[in-house]
């Protein structure tokens, strides 16, 4: 009778135990019927969505490949791969000057679409894009209009003011000796082959600090890259934050996964110098004076640590990529050579104002910013409200990018697209019909670089000095800039030069 009971029992509770021990007759069919069923609500929400995109969305209309149309799956691949910036191109070949790219998602290049994109509030920075240093209170990564207005009010007269860049040019000067000095010692020591990813790289970190608070960081004296540059290396190419911007359920991960001491770094590096700098020393020290209060203390080490690295990678990949397109081109390195050699004595009197109002110099720099745009595929934006840009109705809540590698390659705007040929800068007859226009490398209005006329400044004079001294060639032939991986930025290898006293 017990044992009855106790049988009685145990049988009552056994599709209980069945379930963790796996022995049910009863489980399997459950968990295949769940497992199916599971299957086939992912099957329907995906055959829905995708129905959905390409039959009902407000951008069905606009063209682009199917699978683009459909998923964001082509768009992910691509910018995974590092090679979105070609995907892009290939794709403005086929359809035009405004292409669907992902579901959700528009490219444009005209330069009309630059000039609304960049002039409208109707657009503006994506609000799910989080910022590298993990706050929204900076000049790139802002999230509310009247912030971008007060943090370019607090930067601007100090980066570009008449007494600021009487300044700048010391600056340049002093850390351009260095780096002729350490580029010579390089040379001589290596047979004459330097790799110029790593000097460019620690010049313009360098002069970012120096800028900044008249304390470079030492880089090129001891040869060796900052931590701070090691992030720029991992964080700050934008995998991090544009995957978190097209799929917000990453960010936890992401943000696991990036080196918090780095992150960290930055700011702590930023607060040190803060802390040292001298009065009316730098651009940090003049903005202080100038608009004291007008910046929280957190907003204006954000801006700072901004400053550091827009300005120290941008300026060191276009320096990079002019090197590498003069290698391949020795005709255009003889002409600006002795452009250079005709304007100036000596290397020592290379100085700015000249070097900057060199023609075939800036033309130089100009295509190199053509073929080799510093943000490939530039940061997405987003519409707030419906809004016309060039002839394409763009409803609320659309993903919208400019795809500069795409303008300066497209082959309606340029003769021999692909082609390094500085003298379309300059009114030669054979490219008279090009679309210059389409080149926006410092954007314009209210988003223009504020830092573009002391970007100038430093490439024309490190340029002119280089090619004063040397001649350029390329170690390795099968080397191609533009073969990079890119995701915000290029991902920048190795650029190795034997560089020829002439």
């Amino acid at each position: 009778m017990a044992e009855a009971a106790t049988t009685n029992s145990s049988s009552g509770f056994s599709p209980f135990f069945d379930l963790f021990s796996g022995s049910s007759r009863f489980t399997k069919p459950s968990f295949a019927r769940a497992s199916v069923s599971v299957v086939a609500f992912a099957f329907f929400y995906v055959l829905a969505s995708i129905t959905y995109n390409l039959l009902f969305h407000p951008l069905r209309k606009v063209p682009g490949p199917l699978f683009h149309r459909a998923t964001k799956i082509p768009w992910t691949r691509a910018w995974i791969a590092g090679n979105l910036h070609h995907s892009l191109l290939a794709l403005h070949e086929q359809y035009g000057e405004v292409v669907r790219i992902a579901p959700n998602e528009l490219s444009f290049i005209s330069a009309a679409a630059f000039q609304q994109i960049y002039g409208t509030d109707s657009i503006a920075r994506n609000p799910r894009l989080p910022a590298l240093n993990g706050n929204q209170h900076d000049i790139m990564f802002w999230t509310n209009i009247a912030d971008h207005t007060r943090f370019r009010k607090y930067l601007i007269h100090s980066l570009n003011g008449p007494s600021a860049i009487s300044g700048h040019e010391s600056v340049i000067q002093r850390n351009a000796d260095v780096f002729r000095r350490q580029v010579e010692a390089q040379a001589n020591a290596n047979d004459r082959v330097v790799n110029m990813t790593n000097f460019y790289d620690w010049l313009t970190f360098d002069v970012a600090g120096d800028l900044l608070w008249r304390e470079s960081f030492g880089s090129l004296e001891k040869l060796e890259t900052h931590p701070w540059q090691e992030l720029q290396g991992v964080a700050a190419l934008g995998t991090y934050g544009v995957l978190i911007a097209q799929f917000p359920w990453l960010e936890k991960i992401m943000r696991a996964l990036t080196p918090r001491k780095l992150l960290e770094l930055m700011l702590d590096v930023v607060k040190e110098k803060q802390k040292t700098m001298l009065p009316n020393a730098g651009v940090a020290s003049l903005a202080s004076a100038k608009f004291p209060g007008l910046l929280s203390p957190n907003e204006v080490n954000a801006n700072l640590v901004i400053l550091v690295n827009a300005g120290g990678e941008t300026t060191s990949t276009t320096l990079n990529a002019a090197t590498y397109f003069l290698t391949r081109n020795k005709a255009c390195a003889r002409k600006a050579r002795e452009e250079v050699r005709a304007a100036f004595a000596s290397e020592n009197d290379i100085s700015h104002p000249k070097v900057t109002q060199l023609p075939y110099l800036n033309a130089v720099i100009l295509e190199t910013l053509r073929l080799a745009p510093v943000v490939p595929t530039s940061i997405s934006r987003y519409a707030v409200r419906e809004v016309l840009i060039d002839g394409a109705m763009v409803p609320k809540g659309t993903c919208i990018r400019t795809t500069n590698f795409a303008a300066g390659r497209y082959s309606t705007y340029f003769r021999d697209a692909s082609e390094f040929r500085p003298e379309r800068w300059l009114g030669h007859p054979s490219f008279e019909s090009d679309n210059r226009a389409a080149i926006q490398p410092f954007l314009s209005g209210k988003h223009s670089c504020m830092g573009r006329k002391f970007a100038e400044m430093e490439m024309t004079h490190v340029l002119a000095r280089l090619l004063w001294a040397y001649e350029f060639e390329l170690v390795d032939d099968t080397f191609g800039f533009c073969e990079q991986r890119t995701n915000l930025l290029w991902e920048k290898g190795p650029l190795n030069v034997r560089m020829i006293p002439v």
